[in-house]
């Protein structure tokens, strides 16, 4: 079937390397940027990923913007209500907190459509960054940021814990994190879904150091 479209097609078929994406937002992820169009995340388009908490979502945020933030870009950040910015491990990273903006939690799902729309018209920032915590964006509200990111050229990114993606999502890219492996489950241009192998993050190595901890406690309070 394949074969007979692109016979058919053929004349109107183009490598891939010619198509016309949005620029990127690299992630600093040399796998998944060479895998998007875009390499990286899209910029003036909508992003979502789906994790468990400390599964790496954030982290996969903050490294995207550490160069930005270093060339003196803006970058914002919207707090949830269960999932904050650790200061100290942004720091660590290499972030310029000058150009890092960090916004309080809204209240709910109207306060935050009118907080995104606020930031995406300042025409400001290069991504926005947003923990979806239990708030939930209606396919409205989305068309509508969707099109504000697009004519601002804003890379927007929302991470949540939940899966509530409908079959005609407005989602230029959705990236999901397991104990394994991170889920390219859709990427325009792309074939997907993709998986990509996941590098330990803090939650995973955690119950070492805990018990690593201990140990080294015992040692050194045990008698001699």
């Amino acid at each position: 079937m394949i074969c007979q479209l692109k016979k058919t097609l053929g004349s109107h078929l183009i490598p891939f390397d010619q198509v016309r994406t949005k620029e990127g937002i690299p992630t600093g992820w040399t796998e998944l940027d060479q895998f998007l169009s875009w390499r990286g995340l899209p910029r003036g388009g909508l992003t979502l990923i789906v994790s468990p908490l400390g599964r790496g979502s954030t982290t996969l945020w903050s490294q995207t913007i550490i160069p930005l933030t270093q060339q003196q870009k803006w970058v914002v950040w919207v707090n949830s209500k269960n999932v904050e910015l650790c200061p100290w491990s942004l720091y660590q990273k290499g972030v310029d907190f000058s150009r890092l903006l960090v916004v309080s939690s809204p209240a709910n799902g109207k306060e935050l459509l009118w907080v995104l729309q606020e930031l995406l018209s300042l025409s400001l920032f290069e991504i926005i960054g947003c923990d979806l915590g239990d708030t939930l964006l209606h396919e409205r509200d989305l068309l509508k940021l969707n099109r504000q990111a697009r004519q601002f050229k804003t890379s927007l990114t929302f991470i949540t814990t939940r899966e509530f993606i409908s079959s005609r999502s407005v989602y230029d890219l959705i990236l999901k994190f397991d104990a394994t492996h991170l889920k390219v489950a859709r990427a325009r241009h792309r074939p997907t879904p993709h998986f990509i192998l996941r590098k330990p993050s803090y939650a995973d190595i955690m119950p070492q150091l805990t018990k690593g901890s201990r140990i080294l406690l015992c040692r050194k309070f045990s008698p001699t």
